[in-house]
């Protein structure tokens, strides 16, 4: 299939097209398919039942029911707002993420370029993110990082930190055997909560364009992009 990007500015007024503005960060439906772009900075989240668009550069929020169609491999999701166009082609966004579809949206008429479907290995190799909960509790003060660097995870939870070996295929994470570096502190025992999260297949959800949550029935770890 092929696609025709027609050039855009993408500071048009999407507003002026009906899409509802926000004060806060909405949230995209979580799982499902999911696409970004840097510029402007927008995300794309189709659920059971709704797509959902969101420019953060602008400020704006579209939403459209969809009939529970999927967005194929490489075709078109069309909705009387928002058209989804994917191809079958990996896709690497500016500040590094490389995903397997190249996609086009078009949101009220105007057209913007990005990537969606699975991440790739790309995705976590070479990246540095901050911990922000592991099974949904925040957090302290102090450092909260995981770095994921030619196959080998690096975690550190305050007094705790470990390294494993990791690979992933689509959406779903795998760590190897976790090897301690530094026990966790007595105190406030994140890192316990986080090898046994780590002990099997997670998937990969990801929220907005820079937070992924590493998800399974032993935990879930929360993450913010800190680096490339």
């Amino acid at each position: 299939m092929r696609l025709f990007w027609p050039v855009m500015a993408a500071s048009l007024a999407l507003g002026a097209c009906g899409g509802a503005r926000n004060e806060g960060v909405p949230t995209l439906p979580v799982g499902g398919f999911q696409a970004r772009g840097e510029d402007p900075r927008w995300s794309l989240g189709v659920g059971p039942s709704e797509i959902v668009y969101i420019d953060e550069t602008n400020r704006v929020q579209v939403s459209q029911r969809h009939g529970g169609r999927a967005v194929p491999r490489e075709g078109r999701l069309a909705t009387p707002r928002i058209v989804v166009e994917t191809v079958a082609r990996p896709c690497t966004l500016p500040s590094g993420p490389t995903y397997a579809q190249t996609v086009q949206v078009i949101v009220d008429g105007l057209a913007f370029r990005g990537c969606g479907g699975e991440l790739s290995t790309d995705l976590l190799n070479g990246s540095s993110w901050t911990v922000l909960s592991v099974n949904g509790r925040s957090t302290t003060a102090g450092t909260f990082t995981a770095r994921f660097e030619a196959g080998r995870l690096a975690l550190q939870l305050g007094c705790y930190q470990a390294t494993a070996p990791f690979t992933n295929a689509g959406e779903i994470l795998t760590v190897g055997a976790v090897s301690r570096l530094a026990d966790p502190c007595p105190e406030n025992d994140f890192g316990s909560d986080a090898e046994r999260a780590l002990s099997g297949p997670l998937a990969m959800e990801r929220i907005g364009s820079d937070q992924l949550i590493l998800r399974n029935p032993s935990g879930s770890i929360a993450l913010l992009r800190s680096g490339r």
